[in-house]
């Protein structure tokens, strides 16, 4: 069976062909063979459209399955975080810096990180600032009639299959 691509090219071929027909027999031709190409681009728009909400389901399906394996690899985190915790307090509570078991080892290392006190005091050179549009706050102003230079409500046609 042949793709909506090629059954729209050859309903154009078919259409071109109205002007340069000449008999009766001709133009009853070309129209039965019109109302077949339209017939089958029917059919493979509905079998298309089948299979996309077949895809769609198979979609849902996997973003719950993400989600329960987000789910697990969080609580999987928080196990193990709880075990580092019990051991660090076991190392603590035994004035242990460094313990070598088997093939592992553990204890502290010295490590350096910057705390901000006050960021009012901190001096422009070593600020971030992100600047972004409020597109929710422009939308209802420019709905209700505000002019806002730099922005304007642009229409879309957004293609949907039910």
């Amino acid at each position: 069976m042949a793709s909506i691509y090629e059954l729209n090219r050859d309903y154009q071929e078919v259409a071109a062909l109205l002007d340069t027909a000449e008999t009766e027999e001709e133009l009853q031709a070309i129209n039965d063979t019109l109302e077949m190409i339209d017939v089958s681009i029917e059919e493979k728009v509905e079998n298309t459209a089948k299979y996309i909400k077949n895809v769609e389901s198979d979609i849902e399906g996997i973003k719950a399955e993400i989600n329960r394996l987000a789910t697990l690899k969080k609580q999987k985190e928080r196990n193990v975080e709880l075990l580092k915790s019990n051991i660090e307090y076991s190392l603590k509570t035994k004035g242990i810096d460094k313990l070598e078991v088997g093939t592992f080892k553990c204890g502290y290392r010295k490590s350096e990180s910057v705390e901000v006190d006050n960021i009012n005091d901190i001096p422009g050179d070593y600020i971030k600032t992100e600047i972004k549009a409020d597109k929710t706050e422009i939308k209802i102003a420019l709905k209700s009639g505000k002019v806002i230079n730099g922005a304007h409500l642009q229409k879309n046609m957004n293609f949907y299959i039910k």
